[in-house]
């Protein structure tokens, strides 16, 4: 279902509004394209982790939590650029770097691919449900909105997952990425 340039998709949104699934269900759909999920990448720590599920809890070591998440983000784009040189599009699920929030920067990091972001939002109380069933209490966090908010408006599209089938959102994103004229769309340059 893709063209044949080069794409690189920004998969993004909180915890919990099915950006996995989704992530891999367009990659498949897409030719030639890797799904690369950052949460694998962050993981990868071992020794000295500092994460909600294992490890050191954040709240311990914030700083220590914010440089496991930007190596995670920062060797996301590595190998985005590098299937990129090699012809393959990406789809990069759960990247919340800052970077989303300057498109010109996060084009430059994929220099003579399409860049295009999609933010998958989920009513709050859907969310809070989704996470409860996680065994992560439903207590969203307060700043989640804002986030929301502000990577809406450097976003080519969103989607609510509130509803519907993830194969249909994964098609409603696919659509965003190829077929929406937005002026967020960049084009990296190198």
């Amino acid at each position: 279902m893709a063209p044949d340039s080069v794409h690189i998709v920004v998969l993004s949104g909180c915890s919990g509004v099915g950006k996995s699934i989704i992530a891999r269900l367009m990659a498949a759909k897409m030719r030639r394209c890797a799904n690369i999920e950052v949460d694998v990448l962050r993981y990868m720590v071992i020794g000295g982790l500092v994460a909600g599920s294992a490890g050191t809890r954040p709240e311990y070591d914030l700083d220590g939590y914010r440089e496991q998440c930007r190596l995670g983000d920062d060797n996301a784009v590595r190998l985005a650029s590098g299937f990129a040189e090699r012809g393959f599009s990406s789809v990069i699920e759960g990247f919340d770097d800052d970077r989303i929030l300057d498109q010109v920067v996060l084009a430059r990091s994929f220099s003579g691919s399409v860049v295009k972001t999609v933010l998958l939002t989920c009513r709050r109380d859907v969310l809070s449900s989704r996470w409860a069933a996680r065994g992560w209490g439903s207590r969203l966090p307060a700043e989640m909105g804002q986030q929301e908010r502000a990577f809406l408006s450097v976003c080519s599209g969103s989607i609510d997952t509130t509803t519907g089938s993830a194969g249909d959102q994964a098609d409603r994103a696919l659509r965003i990425v190829f077929f929406s004229s937005d002026s967020n769309a960049r084009h990296g340059s190198g």
